[in-house]
């Protein structure tokens, strides 16, 4: 069997945006332990994934609903909002949004790829040099080119995939929410009620919100981490962001919904390329 080189697993985990899988993921939280996903994803950007039986996240290509505080809620554009507190989800696997995707621009490939097996199925397991000097290993689905496997430089498994198969389709119902979609939350999400088809100007203002507020807080992770330490509640905590990175309260609940995991550099040079794109774009509409 002939060893792919970095630049072809790369380019398989790309492509697998249009396979259609289904499997089980398991992510291990260093304070909570492991939280499990069930997800099935289709080509064209389709997802479901459940916790314990019960969807979690739900996106037909076009539109995306999460559960947060046990209400569904639609997201927007580029929003992604930690599922389940996770600092990974099945999101991360594959697709425009993956782990691959958001640091590939950021980390040097050390020695070649080696064959494992993950779950029985046959896979290819490489150490990346991330941006922070810290060894990465990612091991990816030699059929499909899923991530399967992530580890870090002490050799701790931080997300692994389980009974992954291929299925030639999927029922379109499974990636619709057929029930009550609520309002987001005021300051964590839209205001308007979903009835409203709102303003597509009003969404890029938020979106770009979004991104210069997280941006911005990466920038000072060690401050943002000690007022949020600091503070007796979630509003108190919300004060200090606002008051400390001169950002709005949309942004500061935006921060404090941010997994502590994505204010590491690899993260904050893919937010700061992102950021840079939505404003070139913006500008020159």
């Amino acid at each position: 069997m002939r060893t792919p080189s970095w630049v072809e697993l790369a380019g398989r985990n790309a492509a697998a945006e249009s396979v259609n899988v289904v499997g089980m993921m398991a992510v291990d939280e260093p304070l909570s332990g492991s939280v499990r996903f069930d997800f099935r994803h289709a080509q064209g950007g389709r997802w479901r994934i459940e916790h314990e039986g019960q969807p979690i996240y739900l996106s037909s290509g076009s539109s995306s609903v999460v559960r947060v505080d046990g209400e569904m809620q639609r997201l927007d554009g580029d929003f992604r909002l930690p599922i389940m507190g996770a600092q990974f989800s099945p999101l991360d696997l594959l697709g425009p949004s993956s782990l691959l995707h958001r640091m590939s621009t950021t980390v040097s490939v050390e020695g070649a790829a080696h064959h494992v097996e993950v779950g029985g199925r046959a896979a290819w397991s490489i150490t990346l040099l991330g941006s922070g000097g810290h060894d990465i290993i990612m091991t990816f689905d030699d059929a499909t080119g899923v991530l399967v496997r992530l580890e870090d430089a002490a050799g701790v498994t931080r997300l692994q995939v389980s009974d992954l198969n291929e299925l030639g389709s999927f029922s379109e119902s499974l990636f619709v929410w057929d029930g009550r979609v609520h309002a987001a939350r005021p300051g964590r999400g839209r205001t308007r009620s979903t009835e409203d088809d709102g303003d597509d100007g009003d969404d890029e203002d938020q979106r770009i919100e979004f991104m210069r507020s997280r941006v911005a807080a990466q920038t000072r992770a060690q401050d943002v981490l000690s007022v949020i330490t600091a503070a007796d509640s979630e509003a108190e905590a919300r004060a200090a962001l606002m008051q400390l990175l001169d950002v709005t309260e949309f942004g500061a609940e935006s921060i404090i919904a941010t997994p502590i995991g994505q204010f590491r550099g690899d993260f904050t040079a893919s937010d700061r390329h992102t950021l840079e794109a939505m404003e070139q774009q913006y500008r020159s509409r």
